[in-house]
């Protein structure tokens, strides 16, 4: 067995059972995700922190997911603090992406019914792009441009799984916009880092099935050996 196939099979053995799993890891770790939703939205008050405590949170919840959850709060603090100019940059351009072209619509002379359809299409594929990118920021060592050209691919190539994170978020988004405003509250206690969580193991599972985590579980180990 060549080397590769030696860090592969580690590798599938160190990975996380993600199907099935979510119910699990949220009560069984409830209390330390109701935390970190706290942080989570106390650092998205100044907006131009949001990139940067998505990619902590994903970097804290992929620790859980592992089954590694010692080290949840260093994790979190490092990736919030990495390369934090530059996914700030690469978030507004996937952000800013939808209005331009909602502008561009518009400046074309179409009207509500041809500009509106533009960019809720647009920004559903901004969102979706941002749920492989924020991951694949926070555990994978690739340079951030690789990471949305990877993520990009993925959107594209793993459409099954976009498709599933499609339909839950906008089943979601209308839960918590019907409920309003008690869905308030749901926020408040648990979803932003809930909804971290199932991306995560969404992105995991395509992570790990693509060998893209070969590097990831390698350092982890390295960090864990005294």
């Amino acid at each position: 067995m060549t080397a590769m196939n030696h860090t592969a099979a580690r590798a599938a053995e160190a990975a996380p059972d993600v199907d099935g799993k979510y119910f699990y890891l949220l009560f069984t770790h409830f209390f330390r995700l109701f935390t970190l939703n706290l942080l989570l939205l106390l650092c998205c008050l100044p907006v131009v922190t949001i990139p940067a405590a998505i990619t902590g949170a994903c970097r804290a919840v992929s620790s859980i997911i592992r089954g590694d959850s010692c080290y949840f709060w260093r994790e979190f603090c490092e990736e919030f603090k990495t390369r934090f100019l530059s996914k700030l940059g690469y978030w507004l351009l996937l952000m800013l992406l939808p209005f331009s072209l909602m502008l561009w619509a518009h400046m074309l002379g179409g009207g509500s019914g041809v500009t509106e359809p533009v960019f809720l299409s647009a920004m559903a594929i901004s969102i979706l792009t941002q749920c492989y990118f924020f991951p694949l920021a926070a555990i994978v060592e690739l340079p951030l441009g690789v990471c949305l050209k990877n993520a990009a691919l993925l959107l594209v190539l793993e459409w099954k799984d976009t498709l599933y994170m499609l339909i839950v978020l906008a089943a979601l988004a209308f839960l918590l916009y019907n409920l309003y405003p008690y869905s308030l509250a749901l926020a408040a206690i648990i979803l932003p880092s809930g909804t971290v969580l199932f991306v995560c193991r969404r992105c995991l599972n395509i992570l790990e099935r693509r060998h893209l985590l070969l590097d990831y579980h390698d350092n982890t180990n390295e960090e864990a050996q005294p």
